[in-house]
């Protein structure tokens, strides 16, 4: 129960403050070995396409517009609910979202290599044949 509150504090540092105080309760909990996925080029232009999640109807419409990925999250009508672009400049990137709580990452399915990103703590993999969508704009 202490971890599910933990997992959904939203203030800064709080959920490391929690998870670190709890698991010395517990005490030592040896490190499982777990290997970094892939994280591919933001300039690949495989990262363009719609993205499903565990959740029915909801997606992620990726699309370039130079240097920058633009990420509209659309509920079940096609309506965008929220709007993030991700600009990439050398090795930097910089998020500018609707929704501040919200981080954005891309990385590659094991063994697949079909590009996935993360939002927030909800994952999404790439669409396969998503040219063609419908998607409206809340603005």
């Amino acid at each position: 129960m202490a971890i599910v509150v933990a997992l959904n504090s939203w203030q800064p540092y709080v959920r490391d403050y929690l998870l670190t105080a709890i698991s010395r309760l517990v005490g030592p909990v040896p490190q499982p070995i777990v290997r970094a996925p892939a994280v591919p080029d933001l300039r690949d232009a495989q990262l363009e396409g719609v993205y499903s999640g565990c959740t029915p109807g909801t997606r992620i419409r990726v699309s370039r517009a130079a240097m920058q990925l633009n990420c509209d999250l659309m509920d079940t009508s096609g309506e965008v609910k929220a709007h993030m672009k991700l600009t990439v400049e050398g090795n930097e990137s910089t998020l500018k979202t609707d929704v501040s709580h919200l981080s954005v990452g891309f990385f590659r399915s094991e063994p697949e290599g079909d590009p996935c990103m993360m939002l927030g703590l909800n994952a999404f993999r790439k669409d396969s044949g998503t040219e063609g969508h419908e998607v409206r704009s809340t603005s």
